[in-house]
């Protein structure tokens, strides 16, 4: 592994809302951070080997931990453990997708979400913005989004679920109107009141 000491590592756009880590790009390599206070939490997941399983059956973007000392002298915190995703060629966002990609990302993560849940753990994001595509089979790429689940518990990110791949196939699939547009203005999606006022509208 190539040292990359005093060059600056570049946090990628929109990675700034998870407090648990960021993710950094440097050429064609891809860098998550993780901060010390997730860290224990990822620890603990690691031990459960969830990754590596999920690594293998294709459901997460395949990782590594890196020697951080490599890497104190650029952005990172010193307290901070970093992860190499593998490098995705090409990216793609749900604005660009086809009623049937989306759709199949929507199952997707529904699916994942159930394979987590029988070793107790679950997804804490649903975005579409989480699931690429490598040839035409999804896997997903955020390796924070996934947590323990508590019994009990409701599904933290149902709403996320619903406004960015429910309601815009819904929209589609009933009035034939592409949602692609509705992401350029909200990167979310599609709100459920709003889909209920097309809905409304278009009857």
């Amino acid at each position: 592994m190539e040292e990359i000491i005093n060059q600056k590592i570049k946090r990628v756009e929109g990675s700034f809302r998870d407090p648990a880590g960021s993710v950094y790009k440097f050429e064609k390599r891809i860098f998550r951070e993780i901060k010390k206070e997730y860290l224990p939490i990822y620890k603990f997941i690691k031990e459960k080997n969830i990754y590596q399983k999920h690594i293998n059956n294709k459901y997460l973007l395949k990782f590594e931990e890196l020697d951080k000392s490599n890497y104190v002298n650029n952005n990172f915190d010193k307290d901070s453990l970093i992860l190499e995703s593998l490098f995705l060629d090409t990216i793609t966002y749900p604005y660009e997708w086809g009623f049937d990609q989306l759709r199949d990302a929507a199952i997707f993560t529904l699916n994942f979400n159930l394979e987590l849940l029988k070793d107790g753990f679950t997804l804490k994001d649903a975005s579409p913005y989480n699931v690429q595509f490598i040839n035409s089979n999804c896997v997903f790429i955020d390796t924070l989004s996934i947590v323990k689940y508590n019994e009990g518990d409701y599904w933290i990110p149902y709403r996320q679920f619903c406004e960015g791949f429910l309601n815009p196939l819904i929209l589609q699939s009933k009035k034939n109107i592409f949602y692609n547009n509705f992401y350029k203005g909200n990167l979310t999606g599609i709100n459920t009141g709003d889909l209920s006022e097309l809905l409304s509208f278009f009857n």
